[in-house]
């Protein structure tokens, strides 16, 4: 109590007249707000400061329920209020030069504290009349019009008072104010764009939020519960509590506000899905690809694994069963949440280098277009790629009519073309020298020995070159180089290949690989195509030895 008198006895006797610089004598033209003079008046006397000690007198009377101390802050606020001119500016922060745009942001904070103050002794501010005979209302209709278009008050932000640090002079565009709040500082404001810290129409409903949810309930469409509204993620200087929090509080007693009636919409709505959920065609298996990278762009990233995501009744769950990073036991334990109507919100904690350091990471994605994505940390985008397993065996149907050479088991392609054997004639030896062997060639040598048909023991072939087994997860590779004679009939054949099917499976170096398996549906295309190509090549010799 001791303290609250203390606090009580500054408020009383200050009457915000002091100024730092002392050549100035007047205090603010609250009858002629438009006469404001940086030079002239003594500028707190009516600007932020003295909103700021209104609100924190109002708050103090509250608490001691002190009616003088009330008083006082009643006309300290009104004072204020007083330098709302005829249109509804607010003079004295939108005087600001080259720095209004900040400052006007600041005014709906400002004015939204003392609002709810106000609302506690079951006063609504929004409806009184200041001085020049705007609303306090109005004043904030001039505000979001100021939000679009600055330059609007270039003719108020021309007095350029406290704005000597950026030269004073207002800007002619509203960029060029916005670029001023991060400095002209190309990389500060991109950071400000990638991570979603840009002010938009999201925060200004937040700063203002009774004056929204009052005047404006059409611009809260698709918002139910508070907790829709974005959150501002940094106080600034003239902040310990945001307005929006004390009207958390406010609103819980006020049967008639617009989020009770929202609330009770959503709980019907939230029920309908519920049950809308529960029968959901969306739910299901569903194959997972996991991307890292740095890029905001989403076109530069790395895979780092898939694995199965499964919904029931609309709540995901990751199989997490295969090891990559973000880890398995993180993933086990991530929020996976699906609306009927395809939207996914994915929540959580997740970690990509370091096990153990983690971080709370939001991503958000729709099932119909198979991507979820979202920022990690210092701007890094992780992306999910989801496809259904029916989405995926519609394909393996859509694909077995134009695979004639391989046949589905499970997700897996495997060669179906008649089997032969080697008969080796010659003992060979393994590469070992690391100039001529590469970490991916396994079991490289050049092997001598005789290909036969198994369906037709009459059908033989010299074989000899060299050959590796593919290191790839993928699929089963077998890759021949075809310099030697008795593979000539194909390579006379490498350059139409390449033209017809692409490199991937046939290069400029003499190396033809064959796929025996995979899980990889461009692989298999790509075999069938090398298939067809040499089967209507009209080279009986190639075809029957590609066989």
């Amino acid at each position: 109590k001791k303290i609250q008198q203390y606090l009580k006895n500054k408020a009383m006797i200050e009457r915000l007249d002091r100024d730092g610089n002392r050549s100035r004598r007047n205090l603010c033209p609250i009858t002629d707000p438009m006469k404001l003079n940086g030079k002239k008046h003594k500028v707190n006397n009516c600007g932020s400061v003295r909103l700021r000690f209104a609100a924190a007198e109002l708050a103090l009377a509250i608490v001691m329920q002190d009616q003088e101390l009330w008083a006082k802050g009643l006309w300290d606020l009104d004072y204020t209020l007083s330098m709302i001119e005829k249109e509804g500016f607010f003079v004295p922060l939108s005087a600001k030069g080259c720095k209004a745009l900040g400052y006007t942001w600041d005014t709906s904070k400002l004015f939204s504290l003392n609002v709810e103050m106000l609302k506690l002794a079951d006063f609504n501010l929004l409806d009184y009349k200041t001085r020049h005979g705007k609303t306090v209302g109005e004043a904030y209709e001039m505000l979001f019009k100021q939000y679009e278009d600055i330059t609007i008050s270039n003719h108020i932000a021309k007095k350029a008072i406290g704005s000597d640090s950026c030269g004073k002079k207002p800007y002619k565009t509203h960029e060029k104010f916005v670029l001023q709040e991060y400095d002209f500082d190309q990389e500060k404001f991109a950071y400000a764009v990638k991570m979603n810290q840009m002010e938009t129409h999201e925060d200004f409903m937040n700063w203002s939020i009774r004056f929204v949810s009052e005047k404006h309930p059409e611009w809260l469409k698709g918002k139910y519960t508070l907790r829709d509204i974005k959150v501002y993620p940094t106080m600034s200087t003239y902040y310990f509590v945001q307005a929006i929090e004390i009207f958390n509080a406010n609103v819980m007693s006020e049967s008639h506000s617009i989020w009770q009636e929202k609330y009770k919409q959503f709980e019907l709505e939230t029920k309908k899905e519920l049950a809308a959920c529960k029968v959901s065609d969306l739910n299901g298996e569903y194959v997972a690809k996991w991307f890292f990278g740095s890029g905001d762009d989403g076109k530069d990233l790395n895979f780092i694994g898939s694995e199965k995501l499964t919904f029931d009744k609309c709540v995901g769950e990751f199989e997490s069963v295969e090891s990559f990073q973000p880890s398995k036991e993180l993933r086990k334990n991530l929020q996976v949440i699906l609306k009927t109507n395809g939207q996914i919100t994915i929540s959580g904690h997740i970690d990509l280098w370091d096990v153990g350091i983690s971080y709370h990471t939001v991503l958000k994605g729709d099932i119909n277009s198979g991507e979820i994505s979202g920022i990690f940390q210092k701007g890094n985008m992780i992306k999910i790629e989801i496809i259904s397993q029916k989405e995926i065996k519609q394909k393996q149907i859509e694909a077995a009519s134009e695979l004639s050479i391989f046949e589905f088991e499970g997700e897996t392609l495997n060669l179906v073309v008649d089997k032969v054997d080697f008969i080796e004639t010659s003992p060979f030896e393994l590469e070992r020298s690391e100039e001529y062997l590469q970490p991916y060639q396994l079991h490289k040598a050049v092997i001598f020995g005789i290909l036969k048909t198994r369906s037709d023991n009459n059908k033989k072939f010299d074989f000899i070159t060299l050959v590796f087994k593919h290191a790839s997860t993928k699929e089963q590779k077998l890759v021949i180089h075809v310099d030697d004679r008795t593979v000539r009939p194909l390579k006379r054949h490498s350059d139409t290949l390449q033209k017809k099917c692409g490199s991937e499976l046939v290069n400029e170096w003499g190396w033809l690989s064959f796929i025996s398996k995979t899980n990889d549906m461009e692989m298999a295309r790509n075999q069938q195509c090398h298939y067809d190509y040499f089967k209507e090549a009209n080279d009986k010799e190639a075809w029957e030895l590609f066989q």
